[in-house]
């Protein structure tokens, strides 16, 4: 009975450190989005005053924050991996029921668990396929962009990387959820058969 109770406890620690795991990995993402939202309008305000102090003056400015489009670039790579498990813990992904609705309960929850089995292979192939080429790119010092600003890749594939494997945790841990619903259901159906 202690072994269980401690077991449960030493569970219900990991899913708490999971979940703000991917707490935190949202925050940094709606962070990131913020900081890309400044960055995006002092390079458009900087064009729009560069372009007026053309047609004023006649002298060229260029007041655009240079490497912008980079940035962006990779952020939105880096932003939808870091808040994508927890996006998928929430249930907030867009998802058609019309054919799903219509099935009887434990064939949904079935369905269920083979859709987030599925997708916990799916980040698993990810995550082994993406490794060599971000530990390539650390080794390398691999850049994005020429010119006035590169940025480095190997971060926002490790983010990738990162994203993914939490992805495959939470699409694993929904799955197991699933199971036990599925394994209770059908305990129950047995005993109230008999």
């Amino acid at each position: 009975q202690d072994l269980r109770r401690e077991a449960a406890s030493r569970g219900a620690a990991v899913r708490r450190a999971f979940d703000r795991t991917t707490e935190v990995a949202n925050g940094l993402g709606s962070a990131w989005i913020l900081g890309l939202m400044f960055l995006i309008v002092g390079d458009v305000l900087g064009r729009a005053l560069s372009g007026a102090i053309f047609r004023v003056t006649g002298v060229a400015v260029n007041l655009s924050i240079q490497g912008t489009p980079e940035l962006v670039k990779l952020s939105i790579v880096g932003i939808v991996f870091l808040q994508v498990a927890h996006t998928l813990r929430h249930g907030r992904h867009v998802r058609s029921t019309l054919l799903v609705d219509r099935l009887r309960p434990w064939l949904r929850e079935a369905l269920t668990l083979v859709a987030h089995l599925v997708g916990a292979a799916l980040c698993a192939l990810i995550v082994w396929s993406s490794w060599d080429n971000m530990v390539r790119g650390w080794r390398i010092g691999e850049f994005e962009g020429e010119g006035a600003l590169r940025v480095p890749v190997a971060p926002s594939r490790t983010i990738v990387i990162v994203g993914t494997a939490l992805l495959g945790l939470q699409f694993a841990r929904l799955a197991l959820g699933n199971l036990r619903s599925l394994v209770s259901r059908a305990g129950r159906t047995r005993w109230t058969r008999a």
